[in-house]
């Protein structure tokens, strides 16, 4: 039995017109809804960015930050980003 036919033979009976179980997961949402994907991106890649400009500037000048330090840094960022961007997304 080839996977086209056992699709096929997969088919709901509740309507008249049966679709394969490939269409019915096609049409599924999606395990993470886009504003969550969008909101995570938007805070936690500016929020790299900048903790590694901090780290580059800071060895630059003789300062060697801690990891703690630069993950208190990129922390604080990321939440920050992820409130201003949640709270614009829900005016919209």
């Amino acid at each position: 039995m080839s996977i086209a036919q056992a699709n096929m033979a997969n088919v709901s009976t509740d309507s008249a017109a049966p679709v394969p179980l490939v269409a019915r997961r096609a049409n599924a949402r999606p395990a993470v809804p886009d504003a969550v994907v969008g909101i995570s991106l938007a805070a936690l890649l500016p929020a790299a960015f900048w903790t590694g400009t901090i780290a580059a500037v800071s060895h630059a000048l003789g300062m060697t930050l801690s990891g703690a330090t630069l993950a208190m840094i990129a922390g604080g960022i990321a939440m920050f980003l992820a409130i201003v961007c949640s709270a614009v997304m829900a005016n919209n």
